[in-house]
């Protein structure tokens, strides 16, 4: 092709000449002949020619094919070789060379001008095809992914960068090694090697899709998750001579989805338990709801009877059945972490003590408990009857784990302190603040439970035992969120449980807002003395607790006016309540709540005693509602007695 510039390599001067006229006729550009290596290296250096005709003789110094091989390695100039011999030794060295045309002088100026033509021609080819190679060499060694390429024998002939990271053999080392050595890879399900589907790709030039799941083993024995894809190469469509092989490694990617999975499985859990909390204590305040109507009208009638009536002992069984719905209710309430609590402080050891001394009679026969109790126990904040049931609950169910055979229950206390990363690991562990715990471990090397078991048994009334029944577990769950622990479980089927508990070594001081003690006696009602009298404001949306508080209060000597709603109570005061003491509002009302009634009140009608009523628990009142001032809680049911203690606080 016309334009090029071509260096003349040759000691006859004539000869040289010749060929340079007869180029620049055929349109090259000729501007520089030397006769000795050391002129064509400066030469080469300076002009940059596409071509080189050199002679092979070239009289004193190195040869025409010594010069050429420095061409070759320096800057890859292409090369016609001249010569005037053909003997066997001197092809054979310059076929070494790999030169572009060999003429033999005397050769004809057609001769030349096609040779040099042919050459310039797959010079511009090579350049084009080295400089693709470059790009593709370049591009592999950027990508992200492991590229090897096997060659139709199953050697490796090629891997980039991340191939041999991933594999853990350097280039150099894995060049011509069988696949098999250098890439060893499973698939996770069948188990087919990686190295045979490759083989298999050589034979039948058919490869399958993207291979997921696949194992990849490195040299050092590392194991990484990767993806494959497998593509054969052909230089005909009937002949594989070589397969392309990309690995992606899948491993942070999996951990990552698996890390998503769980914290999305671990939020579904935590709302589908919130959700049951929700409807447990929902359900629990409308039922304490019904439990005071009916418990009142039963209290009111006892109350009006001696103990020797014929009714008197029908009333007491109806009211026996009545506390113990009033403690299913409670069992809901502390499920959703809502439970009636007195605050007090604790010594865990000693409530286990208590409880272990309690159930050992009555423990399984085969059963034997053993305890490892740390002194010197910080002490906790909580009410001891509830604690007393998570161990209760706890030390029972591990005793039932055992079905044929002697078992021993072990049971530990501890304190430790736990880190966010510990508290991760615990059963609603997140919602906790890092610091120092008491741990409650009951474990048991019983009948153990597989995961569909463990993923339900804090679900409400669910039970592996046929006799099992009530809230079980999902009250201790409750119990110990309410006292601002959290609960970890670990078992497996044949190998036991463990249960291990955290509750907060220092709470926060006690509430001052505490729910008065039930009396067990309904006949010996606690007296107001001299301090009755006057007109209580009584506002709750149901009417049956209105009757019953109603009567209950003109039994004491009050007057009553009743309100059905937040904003009927407030148009009774504004029209006027002559004589009136204080106000019982119910908490949760259509409407106008009755915190919202207790804010009003105050900035109206400030110094009016209010007493808040609720199915929830007083601590709870007490904390969300401390700045209202109140001057009591009532928890529902209630009875004669209990309201009558909580009026001689409020009016005091």
């Amino acid at each position: 092709m016309a334009g090029e510039h071509i260096l003349i390599v040759e000691d006859e001067a004539v000869i040289a000449m010749d060929m340079q006229g007869l180029l620049e006729r055929l349109g090259y550009q000729v501007p520089i002949i030397t006769g000795d290596a050391e002129e064509t290296f400066a030469a080469v250096r300076v002009a940059c020619p596409d071509l080189v005709l050199l002679d092979i003789n070239l009289g004193n110094g190195p040869d025409g094919i010594s010069v050429a091989e420095e061409l070759q390695r320096l800057w890859q100039v292409p090369v016609i070789f001249l010569t005037a011999h053909a003997d066997a030794a001197t092809v054979g060295r310059a076929k070494a060379v790999q030169p572009y045309h060999y003429l033999l002088k005397p050769f004809a100026e057609r001769e030349l001008a096609i040779a040099v033509e042919l050459a310039l021609l797959k010079s511009k080819s090579d350049r084009a095809l080295r400089a693709s190679e470059q790009r593709f060499a370049t591009t592999l060694r950027a990508i992200a992914d492991g590229v090897v390429v096997a060659d139709g024998a199953g050697q490796l002939s090629f891997m980039n960068p991340v191939a041999a990271q991933l594999t853990g053999w350097p280039l150099a080392e894995a060049l011509d090694r069988p696949l098999a050595e250098v890439l060893v890879g499973t698939h996770e399900e069948s188990g087919e090697q990686l190295a045979a589907m490759v083989a298999q790709i050589l034979q039948t030039t058919h490869a399958p899709d993207q291979i997921n799941e696949m194992a990849l083993i490195s040299r050092d024995g590392t194991r990484r998750n990767v993806s494959v894809s497998l593509a054969p190469l052909s230089e005909r469509l009937d002949r594989v001579n070589g397969v392309v092989i990309v690995l992606r490694d899948e491993t942070e990617r999996r951990r990552l989805a698996e890390e998503r999975r769980a914290m999305e499985h671990k939020l579904l859990e935590t709302q589908r338990r919130e959700s049951l909390g929700l409807l447990a204590g929902g359900i629990a305040h409308d039922f304490n709801n019904l439990l005071s109507v009916v418990q009142g009208q039963i209290d009111l009638a006892m109350l009006d009877l001696t103990a020797d009536h014929p009714i008197y002992p029908s009333l007491q069984q109806a009211f026996l059945g009545l506390r113990r719905a009033a403690d299913l209710a409670g069992q809901m309430l502390a499920y959703s972490g809502r439970g009636h609590m007195l605050m007090e402080e604790l010594q865990i050891n000693d409530l286990v003590d208590d409880v272990v001394t309690l159930l050992r009679g009555n423990l399984a026969k085969r059963t034997q408990v053993e305890l490892h109790l740390a002194a010197g126990l910080p002490a906790m904040h909580g009410d001891a009857t509830q604690v007393r049931q998570v161990v209760m609950n706890l030390l029972t169910n591990a005793a039932e784990a055992f079905t044929a055979t002697d078992g021993v229950v072990k049971v530990t206390t501890s304190a430790v302190r736990l880190t966010p990363a510990a508290l991760a690991n615990y059963i609603h562990g997140e919602e906790l603040s890092p610091g120092r715990f008491i741990a409650l471990e009951v474990c048991d090397g019983g009948c153990g439970m597989d995961g569909a078991i463990l993923a339900r048994i804090f679900d409400p009334f669910f039970s592996t035992k046929r006799t099992g029944r009530g809230l079980g577990l999902a009250a201790v769950q409750g119990i110990v969120r309410g006292h601002g622990g959290a609960m970890h479980v670990a078992s497996s089927p044949g190998e036991g449980s463990c249960f291990r508990v955290i509750f907060p070594a220092l709470l926060a001081a006690e509430l001052s807002l505490k729910g008065p003690q039930h009396d067990s006696d309904p006949a010996t009602p606690k007296l107001l003395g001299g301090n009755q009298g006057g007109t209580l404001l009584v506002v709750d949306d149901e009417a049956g607790v209105r009757t019953v508080l109603t009567r209950y209060l003109e039994r004491m000597g009050f007057k009553v006016v009743s309100a059905e709603s937040g904003l009927a109570a407030l148009d009774r005061l504004a029209n006027g309540i002559p004589h009136l003491r204080g106000m019982l509002v119910d908490l949760t009302m259509p409407g106008m709540s009755g915190d919202q009634l207790a804010t009003h009140v105050r900035r109206i009608y400030p110094g009016t005693p209010i007493m808040i009523m609720s199915g929830y628990r007083a601590e709870e009142i007490a904390a969300q509602y401390a700045n209202l001032e109140l001057k009591g809680f009532l928890q529902k049911p209630f009875r004669y007695d209990t309201l009558s203690a909580a009026l001689v606080v409020m009016l005091d």
